[in-house]
Protein backbone atom coordinates (compact mmCIF):
# COMPACT_ATOMS: atom_id res chain seq x y z
CA UNK A 1 0.00 0.00 0.00
CA UNK A 2 1.49 3.22 -1.13
CA UNK A 3 2.67 5.59 2.16
CA UNK A 4 0.18 8.33 1.56
CA UNK A 5 -2.83 5.80 1.51
CA UNK A 6 -1.46 4.29 5.47
CA UNK A 7 -0.96 8.22 6.09
CA UNK A 8 -4.84 8.64 5.80
CA UNK A 9 -5.87 5.47 7.57
CA UNK A 10 -3.77 6.57 10.69
CA UNK A 11 -4.73 10.04 10.56
CA UNK A 12 -8.85 8.65 10.16
CA UNK A 13 -8.24 6.47 13.29
CA UNK A 14 -6.99 9.07 15.24
CA UNK A 15 -9.94 11.45 14.52
CA UNK A 16 -12.65 8.54 15.20
CA UNK A 17 -10.87 8.49 18.41
CA UNK A 18 -10.73 11.65 19.40
CA UNK A 19 -14.44 12.15 18.21
CA UNK A 20 -15.61 9.10 20.34
CA UNK A 21 -13.75 10.15 23.63
CA UNK A 22 -15.16 13.83 23.35
CA UNK A 23 -19.31 11.78 22.91
CA UNK A 24 -18.09 9.64 25.70
CA UNK A 25 -16.67 12.75 27.98
CA UNK A 26 -20.13 14.59 27.35
CA UNK A 27 -22.55 12.06 28.20
CA UNK A 28 -20.39 11.60 31.56
CA UNK A 29 -20.69 15.39 32.59
CA UNK A 30 -24.61 15.21 31.49
CA UNK A 31 -25.04 12.02 33.82
CA UNK A 32 -23.18 13.87 36.60
CA UNK A 33 -25.14 17.50 36.22
CA UNK A 34 -26.55 18.14 39.36
CA UNK A 35 -30.61 18.36 38.91
CA UNK A 36 -32.37 21.56 37.62
CA UNK A 37 -32.79 24.05 39.67
CA UNK A 38 -36.73 24.98 41.69
CA UNK A 39 -39.37 26.34 39.46
CA UNK A 40 -39.21 30.45 40.35
CA UNK A 41 -43.04 30.09 41.72
CA UNK A 42 -41.33 27.52 44.50
CA UNK A 43 -38.14 28.91 45.68
CA UNK A 44 -39.18 29.22 49.52
CA UNK A 45 -35.65 29.28 50.96
CA UNK A 46 -36.87 25.28 51.53
CA UNK A 47 -34.66 23.96 54.00
CA UNK A 48 -34.43 20.26 55.21
CA UNK A 49 -36.75 19.25 57.92
CA UNK A 50 -35.19 19.08 61.56
CA UNK A 51 -35.00 16.64 63.95
CA UNK A 52 -34.61 19.19 66.38
CA UNK A 53 -37.66 20.88 67.61
CA UNK A 54 -37.90 24.50 65.98
CA UNK A 55 -37.75 27.36 67.81
CA UNK A 56 -41.04 29.95 67.82
CA UNK A 57 -38.86 32.80 65.78
CA UNK A 58 -38.01 29.53 63.34
CA UNK A 59 -41.51 28.43 63.30
CA UNK A 60 -42.55 32.45 62.69
CA UNK A 61 -40.28 32.85 59.95
CA UNK A 62 -40.81 29.48 57.44
CA UNK A 63 -44.56 31.24 58.08
CA UNK A 64 -43.44 34.22 56.74
CA UNK A 65 -41.69 32.43 53.76
CA UNK A 66 -44.67 30.56 52.92
CA UNK A 67 -47.03 33.55 53.18
CA UNK A 68 -44.29 35.62 51.00
CA UNK A 69 -43.96 32.37 48.06
CA UNK A 70 -46.50 32.73 45.32
CA UNK A 71 -48.75 30.06 44.56
CA UNK A 72 -47.97 26.84 42.51
CA UNK A 73 -49.05 27.98 38.96
CA UNK A 74 -49.41 24.40 37.89
CA UNK A 75 -51.19 22.60 40.64
CA UNK A 76 -52.77 18.80 39.63
CA UNK A 77 -56.34 19.12 39.23
CA UNK A 78 -57.10 15.44 40.49
CA UNK A 79 -59.48 13.01 39.67
CA UNK A 80 -62.86 13.37 38.96
CA UNK A 81 -64.86 12.99 42.66
CA UNK A 82 -66.38 9.41 42.99
CA UNK A 83 -69.07 8.15 45.55
CA UNK A 84 -67.02 5.86 48.71
CA UNK A 85 -68.00 2.64 49.28
CA UNK A 86 -69.59 2.23 52.92
CA UNK A 87 -67.55 1.48 55.50
CA UNK A 88 -68.36 -0.81 58.37
CA UNK A 89 -69.42 0.80 61.59
CA UNK A 90 -67.98 -1.33 63.87
CA UNK A 91 -64.21 -1.23 65.46
CA UNK A 92 -62.72 -2.54 67.81
CA UNK A 93 -59.59 -0.19 69.76
CA UNK A 94 -56.63 -1.64 71.53
CA UNK A 95 -54.81 1.05 73.37
CA UNK A 96 -51.19 1.59 73.25
CA UNK A 97 -50.74 2.55 76.50
CA UNK A 98 -52.93 0.22 79.01
CA UNK A 99 -53.44 -2.85 76.34
CA UNK A 100 -57.52 -1.67 76.99
CA UNK A 101 -59.79 -2.88 74.38
CA UNK A 102 -62.98 -0.68 73.17
CA UNK A 103 -65.37 -2.16 71.27
CA UNK A 104 -67.12 0.46 68.88
CA UNK A 105 -70.17 -0.69 67.30
CA UNK A 106 -73.23 0.93 65.26
CA UNK A 107 -71.07 3.88 65.10
CA UNK A 108 -69.53 4.91 61.87
CA UNK A 109 -67.68 8.06 63.04
CA UNK A 110 -66.21 6.32 65.90
CA UNK A 111 -64.96 2.97 63.51
CA UNK A 112 -63.61 5.53 60.78
CA UNK A 113 -61.75 7.52 63.73
CA UNK A 114 -60.36 3.82 65.04
CA UNK A 115 -59.04 2.63 61.46
CA UNK A 116 -57.11 6.07 61.00
CA UNK A 117 -55.24 6.10 64.16
CA UNK A 118 -52.85 3.59 63.02
CA UNK A 119 -51.71 5.81 59.81
CA UNK A 120 -51.95 9.08 62.57
CA UNK A 121 -49.62 7.75 64.91
CA UNK A 122 -47.06 7.02 62.14
CA UNK A 123 -47.76 10.76 60.60
CA UNK A 124 -46.72 12.15 63.75
CA UNK A 125 -43.77 10.03 64.74
CA UNK A 126 -42.68 11.28 60.98
CA UNK A 127 -43.18 14.74 62.06
CA UNK A 128 -39.79 16.82 62.23
CA UNK A 129 -39.14 20.08 63.29
CA UNK A 130 -41.95 19.79 66.17
CA UNK A 131 -41.93 17.68 70.07
CA UNK A 132 -45.09 16.43 68.86
CA UNK A 133 -47.24 13.24 70.18
CA UNK A 134 -50.84 12.05 69.71
CA UNK A 135 -53.49 11.50 72.70
CA UNK A 136 -55.95 8.92 72.11
CA UNK A 137 -57.26 8.89 76.07
CA UNK A 138 -60.46 9.38 74.39
CA UNK A 139 -60.93 6.27 72.31
CA UNK A 140 -59.96 4.12 75.58
CA UNK A 141 -62.47 3.02 77.82
CA UNK A 142 -60.66 2.20 80.79
CA UNK A 143 -58.32 5.60 80.25
CA UNK A 144 -61.08 7.88 79.66
CA UNK A 145 -63.36 6.09 82.36
CA UNK A 146 -65.79 5.40 79.64
CA UNK A 147 -66.44 4.67 76.07
CA UNK A 148 -66.65 8.16 74.45
CA UNK A 149 -69.38 8.13 71.64
CA UNK A 150 -67.31 10.43 69.80
CA UNK A 151 -63.84 9.73 70.44
CA UNK A 152 -61.20 12.18 69.33
CA UNK A 153 -57.58 11.87 67.90
CA UNK A 154 -55.60 14.91 70.10
CA UNK A 155 -52.59 16.54 68.85
CA UNK A 156 -49.79 17.92 71.70
CA UNK A 157 -47.35 19.78 70.77
CA UNK A 158 -44.34 21.22 73.54
CA UNK A 159 -43.40 24.23 72.91
CA UNK A 160 -40.19 25.37 72.89
CA UNK A 161 -41.00 28.44 75.28
CA UNK A 162 -42.23 25.41 77.68
CA UNK A 163 -46.03 25.45 76.81
CA UNK A 164 -47.82 22.34 75.60
CA UNK A 165 -50.56 22.88 72.86
CA UNK A 166 -53.03 20.61 72.41
CA UNK A 167 -55.64 20.94 69.64
CA UNK A 168 -58.79 18.17 69.92
CA UNK A 169 -59.99 16.18 67.02
CA UNK A 170 -57.62 16.59 64.34
CA UNK A 171 -57.75 14.68 61.01
CA UNK A 172 -54.74 12.77 58.89
CA UNK A 173 -55.08 15.69 56.96
CA UNK A 174 -54.34 18.30 59.62
CA UNK A 175 -51.08 16.02 60.17
CA UNK A 176 -50.49 15.96 56.15
CA UNK A 177 -50.52 19.66 56.50
CA UNK A 178 -47.86 19.99 59.73
CA UNK A 179 -45.32 17.57 57.50
CA UNK A 180 -45.52 19.64 54.32
CA UNK A 181 -44.74 22.75 56.40
CA UNK A 182 -42.21 21.81 58.00
CA UNK A 183 -40.73 20.24 54.95
CA UNK A 184 -41.20 23.54 53.19
CA UNK A 185 -44.01 22.53 50.67
CA UNK A 186 -45.80 25.13 49.23
CA UNK A 187 -48.31 22.73 47.81
CA UNK A 188 -51.33 20.53 50.04
CA UNK A 189 -52.18 17.21 48.60
CA UNK A 190 -55.62 17.36 49.22
CA UNK A 191 -56.86 13.49 48.11
CA UNK A 192 -57.51 11.69 44.54
CA UNK A 193 -54.61 13.74 43.40
CA UNK A 194 -55.58 17.46 43.60
CA UNK A 195 -53.23 20.20 44.93
CA UNK A 196 -53.77 22.76 46.51
CA UNK A 197 -51.73 26.34 47.77
CA UNK A 198 -50.09 25.13 51.14
CA UNK A 199 -50.53 29.11 51.37
CA UNK A 200 -54.34 28.59 52.08
CA UNK A 201 -54.17 26.54 55.40
CA UNK A 202 -52.08 28.80 56.98
CA UNK A 203 -54.45 29.77 59.60
CA UNK A 204 -54.84 26.10 60.23
CA UNK A 205 -51.11 24.93 60.67
CA UNK A 206 -50.71 28.43 63.13
CA UNK A 207 -53.87 27.04 65.02
CA UNK A 208 -52.36 23.36 65.14
CA UNK A 209 -48.87 24.57 66.26
CA UNK A 210 -49.76 26.86 69.01
CA UNK A 211 -48.88 29.89 67.19
CA UNK A 212 -51.20 32.81 67.79
CA UNK A 213 -50.77 35.81 65.68
CA UNK A 214 -51.30 37.99 68.76
CA UNK A 215 -48.73 35.80 70.93
CA UNK A 216 -44.82 37.66 70.42
CA UNK A 217 -42.60 35.42 69.24
CA UNK A 218 -39.57 34.38 71.59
Amino acid sequence: MPALGIVGLVVFALVAALLAFRASASAAEASSSPPPPPRASEKAAVTPPSSTPLTRAQLEAKLRRLAETPPPEDLRPGAMCYVMAAQPDTADYTCPKCGQRTHYSKNAAAAEQVREIASMRAQVRALRGVDAALDESSFCSKCSGKASPEPTATLVVNLPDGRQHRTEGISPSDLQLLSEFLAGSVRHGAGQGREEPLLDSVPRIRQLLGLNAATPSK
